[in-house]
């Protein structure tokens, strides 16, 4: 089913509060001011944005995010904690404009990094590379072998895998029914992966995690996420994803055009969802039976690291400029927010910066899939030399010309004009060579 939101007029409701009587309040994590400089740093070196981009995505602070999401956790988890949230966010970027294949490749490139951890990188594979530096420290904190680390790998892998779905959702600006959303947003925003971290460390028995309580719980903590904010960020992020013109993987479209209501009311909905989620997790604390006083210990600690992580997420969401930019304090506090015209509003990728997904084929040949955002176009180029590089990346056509609609086309281009445009290639090809 393809469906159209669109609104022409500043829509003002209240943001649902369902975490009002969640008992784990906001806590950072200790080390906050050095693990998340430290792994921003980090990302930076890799300069995959360019320089406006860059610091959009600082503003959100993803180093923020990890302290306030694992904040019970040693210092050295912590900063794999806070690599993780960067992890997702860069990967979200790289994907949010991707055509299905240009996704599919970038999937194939993460999932090979997370099962062959140790293998040797191609040095023009940023984006593997970033992975790897990420992965290597991660399992650090475990033992070789370990559970949780299948774990994580599975939960990534669907993660990744959903990522492609959404992509094919956005290109056929599909709006899936709540329940067919639910259960693949519980996937784009890597809850299964997130969680499977947590139990690094803790070795919780499977019998444990299989449990029918234990699984129901850890359901309702990932539609809390869901619904709060970790990855793709629904409640949170459906103004700016409205502005942006991909309002359709979100669960306040899908409410919408099930039940019929307007925003208001579809917040209100879920409002309701939320409290009857947070009930089932709270009400599966007293259910849980006793595996004995060790592994119940582990078993508490991981509870309550599941606890925080919600809490946490919700916390960022408002203290992040990711959302409300320099408002969220005030959001936090009257609940109030509005939706803003279409045109007046931009995220991290502007109409007037689109941003285009790269791939490589194995002939040579570097195709670049156009982008299409209202009324502009980009060109499609292939032709490019093979030394650039061979991954899926992101960069910004900031001197190509504009093609208006209907005249879309394919253009081979030489090095010599290719060259005014290195600059915008600057953060994926660090050095060009000449043919």
């Amino acid at each position: 089913m393809v469906q159209t939101l669109t609104h022409n007029q500043p829509i003002d409701f209240l943001l649902p509060d369902f975490l009002a009587q969640w008992p784990y309040e906001r806590r950072l994590h200790p080390d906050y001011g050095t693990v998340d400089v430290e792994s921003a740093i980090w990302v930076n070196e890799h300069q995959f944005f360019v320089a406006k981009a860059q610091k959009s995505f600082d503003a959100s602070r993803f180093g923020l995010l990890g302290c306030l999401i694992f904040p019970l956790n040693t210092k050295d988890f912590c900063r794999t904690g806070c690599d993780l949230a960067n992890v997702y966010f860069v990967i979200d970027e790289f994907t949010d404009v991707a055509e299905p294949q240009a996704a599919a490749q970038v999937c194939d490139g993460v999932m090979d990094v997370l099962r062959n951890p140790y293998k040797e990188r191609n040095p023009g594979d940023k984006l593997g590379i970033f992975m790897q530096e990420f992965w290597q420290r991660a399992l650090n904190l475990t033992d070789p072998g370990a559970a949780c680390v299948k774990h994580f790998i599975d939960g990534f892998d669907l993660y990744m895998k959903s990522m492609i779905q959404e992509s094919e959702d956005r290109e056929s600006k599909r709006v899936r029914p709540i329940d067919d959303y639910l259960q693949l947003r519980r996937e784009t925003f890597g809850a299964q992966a997130t969680i499977a971290l947590l139990g690094f460390g803790l070795e919780i028995p499977e019998d444990v995690l299989s449990h029918p309580v234990m699984e129901s719980m850890l359901l309702a903590a990932m539609d809390l996420l869901c619904i709060t904010n970790l990855l793709p960020q629904d409640m949170h992020s459906y103004s700016i994803e409205l502005a942006r013109g991909i309002a359709f993987h979100n669960i306040v479209s899908s409410i919408i055009l099930e039940h019929g209501l307007s925003v208001p009311a579809a917040m209100s909905w879920l409002e309701d969802f939320g409290k009857s989620r947070v009930k089932v997790f709270l009400d599966g604390v007293e259910k849980l039976p006793s595996w004995g006083p060790e592994i119940d210990g582990r078993v508490r600690e991981y509870i309550d690291s599941v606890g925080y992580l919600v809490r946490g997420a919700d916390a960022w969401s408002y203290e992040s400029e990711r959302y409300w930019g320099n408002k969220g304090q005030e959001v936090q506090r009257t609940r109030v927010v509005t939706i803003i015209p279409k045109d007046s509003q931009q995220g991290l990728v502007t109409r007037e910066e689109l941003e285009a997904t790269m791939q490589y084929t194995h002939t040579n040949e570097l195709s670049i899939t156009s982008v299409a955002y209202e009324k502009t176009y980009w060109q499609v180029i292939s032709g490019l030399p093979q030394s650039l590089s061979a991954i899926p990346s992101l960069f910004t056509y900031s001197k190509m010309p504009r093609v208006p609609r209907g005249e879309l086309g394919t253009t081979v281009i030489t090095l010599d004009h290719y060259t005014p445009v290195l600059s915008a290639f600057r953060p994926v090809f660090p050095a060009v060579q000449r043919n």
